[in-house]
């Protein structure tokens, strides 16, 4: 008998991330039928003033995907660190892509 399958665990996780790393953001975005960049904003407006010499962390950070508009309406971020289970989401990410 096959040991059964535990979606849950880091390591399916993990896996399952890294394989779909080169195309998440597309599949993402057309399976939520654009709901995600829409959540993102909303999450991004709803975050009240920062001191000027704001840290940010992104934790589950995918490829970044949030960075552009915190940036944009934050500029006073400093330094933000991003961690993700899956090194392969944030391996393609550039850091030019924040800007």
């Amino acid at each position: 008998m096959d040991k059964e399958l535990d979606i849950y665990s880091p390591a399916y996780v993990k896996d399952l991330f890294d394989r779909v790393s080169n195309t998440y953001g597309y599949t993402n975005y057309i399976a939520s039928f654009g709901f995600t960049e829409r959540w993102r904003k909303q999450c991004v407006e709803k975050l009240g003033r920062l001191p000027t010499d704001a840290v940010g962390f992104d934790l589950m950070c995918g490829r970044g995907e949030t960075w552009r508009q915190l940036i944009r309406k934050y500029p006073c971020i400093t330094r933000l660190t991003a961690l993700d289970i899956s090194p392969e989401m944030i391996s393609g990410v550039k850091r030019s892509e924040a800007n």
